[in-house]
This record gives structure tokens, C-alpha cells and sequence, in this order.
């Protein structure tokens, strides 16, 4: 049985949040609530709190709970951290860092591969009101970050309000969840604690700096999925190159066990490279294309840095373009305006889709009548073309749009 120790709260007085205050008291479960729904959900509510507490094992503990319209997994979360908060300390773990890690290296499943991530999108992941929504704008991925956009002070929080979140809600988008470093921070080792189990698409680990990282954060998945009898590859990896030191690094780092994908964090790149901000960011040239090289060499996706104004529609409008030009499959978003400007330009059009099929059907004609000569449109059409073709049948299959191409015309392409 645990034990209360001290008063403890954890939550916060704002729409769809609850306030939760946890007392110890001499034995059973007290619960003080004030709500403007409690006429109707009172008791519902009430009786969530204390089974919350029960299935924490504790006893002897009041609950005062002041809710604004919470949903019953943020409640739920703000209970579990009050209580963690006046709980004593639990006793610190040491990690050896130094011995091996024996992973598997799983292939990608095809599940994985067809993940489109044309946008992916950042929600703060110790605010009810923003994960509430977030599914509703479309983003073809949802990053819950526990780490830079959560203060110190929310750490434990955080992770309890994501791993609700996602083990209550059925998100149609893919779910993310960027975690605190488990090397470079003290957070790191508890998010995965709480977070692997939750079971989310991905975990993010920001600032990757050698593929030890990785296999650090892949055996904990491991081991998760394993308790829980879950099939291997159920949760995967995608990491961020934030430093230069990780630059160097990028291609090892990507044939890491479980990597599916990889991003560039620009802000703190330009800062160990003791550089600002330029407007056409010639300063993350060098960089965008190095993990882009290494992305294609590992098959895996490749995801650009966040666009900080969003008061500048046209300027994300232009960047996106720009890296899709490079070759990078979509870009971070942290504001539901800029999906649909990423899909917009992420996703072949009528033109596009078109001209690929007349492709990869001419091509197949092509071989079964043996001509060794293939044109469209009166362009010559080679190997290359019929790749890019097929990429861009599948991109738009993998946006939702139906595309029929003859019988036998298609070719496989990683």
C-alpha cells in the first residue's frame, strides 16, 4: 500500500483542466469536489477519483478536486501526479550507460513504410484543452512533447497527461510522443516508464547525438512489448538531429534499431553552431541535406524543422516548397493553420497524378510489345521517370486519393 505523506497539487484553474489537491488523512478516501457539471456527471466524476486512487494503492488520502469541464483522463492524470507529489521520493535509479545493448534491428514493417508524414504537428502534452483537439485539423502526425515546451516544474505531469491522453482516446492521425533525453536529462528513463506502455505509433528523442541513444530507447520498447505480448515493431523511433555533434553522426544514427523516421530540430542546431537566423536559413543548408542523404540511404522518412511565424502563411507556403524541392517528405507544425498548407503542397495534384499514370502505363505497354523506344507527351521516358511516377501514385494512395492504373504497371520502389 502506498502512503500519502504530504498535501500535494497538480493540474491547473483553467477550460477542460482540474485542479487536484490530494491531503493525507487518517484512513479511506474523501473526495471534496466543485464543479458546474456536477448536477449531472458528480458522481461519475467522484467515483473515477476514487477508483484512481485505489488502483494507485493508496489510502487514507481526501481528494479535492475543482474541475473545469476536465474529460475523465485529465482528471484522471491530475490525480495520479497529486498523489506521486506527496508521495515520498522514489528511490533513484542507477543506469549503467557504459554496458552493451543487445536490440534487435527489426525491418520496417509495411505499416511503418506507408506512414505519410506530410505534417506533423506539435501539442504541448500537459494541456487538456490543446490533445482534446488536436485530432480534429487532419495532421497526418501528432508529436506530444513532454520535453522542451513543458517547464521543469511539469516534467512529472506531462508524462501522466500524454499517456492518459493516449491510452483513452482513439487518435485517427499517427501519435507521437517526444520525450526527454535519457542521457542528457534526468526525465528521460521515467517518460519512457510511462510512456511506452501507453503505447503510442512513435517515440521521438530529441537531440540524437550516437546510435547508443537509440538502442537505449529500443530496448525499454522492447521490453514493453514483450511484457504485454504485443507484435514486434508495435512502437517505433524517430529521432532528432539538434546539434552538430549529431550531424556527424546522422547516417549511423539512422540505421538505429526501430528508427522509422528522422527530423531537424533548427533552433538548437543554429546554437551549437554559434549561429542566427537568416531568411532563406542558408545556415541549415549543410544540415538539411546531410540527414536527407542519410534518410534515403536508411529508407526511412525525412521531416524538416518547425516555421516559427505563424502570422506568415506565405513564408511556410515558400520554405515547404523549398524542401520538398530538396526531397524531405514533410514538414513540423505548430499551429493547426499550417497543415493544411503543408498538405497542400505535400500532396500530388490532379496534374501530377495524371501524367504519372499515362507513365507508368505507357512503360508497361512498352515492355509487353518489346519497344525499345518509350515516349509521353512527346518527352523521352526512362528508368527514373517511371520511379518518380510510382512515387507519386503511391503518395497520393497514401493521402487518400484513388488512383487505378492499368493491370500489371506498377514497380515496386522503396
Amino acid at each position: 500500500m502506498n502512503k500519502l505523506v504530504k498535501a500535494a497539487t497538480a493540474g491547473f484553474d483553467e477550460k477542460q483542466d482540474c485542479l487536484v489537491t490530494v491531503e493525507p488523512i487518517a484512513a479511506g478516501i474523501e473526495v471534496e469536489l466543485t464543479s458546474k457539471v456536477k448536477r449531472q456527471y458528480g458522481k461519475h466524476i467522484e467515483e473515477l477519483i476514487v477508483n484512481t486512487v485505489k488502483e494507485a494503492g493508496y489510502d487514507g488520502v481526501k481528494v479535492i478536486a475543482d474541475d473545469k469541464a476536465a474529460w475523465d483522463y485529465a482528471i484522471k492524470a491530475r490525480v495520479l501526479g497529486a498523489l506521486e507529489r506527496g508521495s515520498e521520493p522514489k528511490p533513484a535509479v542507477t543506469h549503467d550507460e557504459t554496458r552493451p545493448v543487445e536490440v534487435k534491428n527489426l525491418p520496417l514493417s509495411e505499416a511503418a513504410k506507408a506512414r505519410i508524414s506530410r505534417s506533423m504537428m506539435f501539442v504541448p502534452g500537459n494541456t487538456p484543452k490543446m490533445i482534446n483537439s488536436a485530432d480534429i485539423h487532419g495532421a497526418d502526425s501528432l508529436m506530444f512533447d513532454i520535453e522542451d515546451s513543458i517547464p521543469v516544474t511539469e516534467k512529472d505531469t506531462a508524462r501522466l497527461m500524454t499517456a492518459e491522453a493516449l491510452k483513452s482516446m482513439t487518435f485517427r492521425s499517427e501519435t507521437v510522443v517526444r520525450i526527454n533525453h535519457p542521457t542528457q536529462t534526468p526525465y528521460g528513463y521515467d517518460d519512457l516508464d510511462v510512456i511506452v506502455p501507453a503505447k503510442p505509433n512513435l517515440i521521438r528523442i530529441p537531440k540524437t547525438e550516437d546510435v547508443s541513444e537509440v538502442e537505449i530507447v529500443a530496448r525499454k520498447i522492447e521490453e514493453v512489448e514483450k511484457a504485454n505480448g504485443w507484435e514486434e515493431g508495435t512502437i517505433n523511433i524517430i529521432v532528432a538531429i539538434e546539434s552538430v555533434k549529431g550531424l556527424y553522426n546522422v547516417r549511423e544514427i539512422c540505421h538505429g534499431p526501430r528508427v522509422v523516421g528522422i527530423a531537424l530540430g533548427a533552433e538548437d542546431y543554429r546554437a551549437d553552431l554559434r549561429t542566427g537566423k537568416s531568411k532563406p536559413a542558408v545556415e541549415l543548408t549543410f544540415a538539411r541535406q546531410s540527414i536527407l542523404l542519410a534518410a534515403r540511404e536508411a529508407g526511412i522518412r525525412c521531416v524538416d524543422t518547425v516555421f516559427s511565424d505563424v502570422k506568415d502563411p506565405d513564408g511556410f507556403v515558400e520554405e515547404v516548397q523549398y524542401i520538398k524541392a530538396l526531397g524531405f517528405d514533410g514538414k513540423s507544425c505548430i499551429h493547426p493553420s499550417q497543415i493544411k498548407l503543408a498538405h497542400k503542397v505535400f500532396t500530388p495534384d490532379e496534374k501530377e497524378i495524371a501524367h504519372s499514370v499515362k507513365v507508368l502505363n505507357s512503360y508497361a505497354d512498352a515492355l509487353k510489345n518489346n519497344k525499345g523506344v518509350i515516349a509521353v507527351d512527346g518527352k523521352m521516358i526512362d528508368g527514373p521517370i517511371v520511379v518518380r511516377a510510382q512515387r507519386i501514385v503511391d503518395k497520393a494512395r497514401a493521402a487518400g486519393i484513388k488512383v487505378e492504373v492499368d493491370e500489371g504497371a506498377e514497380i515496386n520502389v522503396k
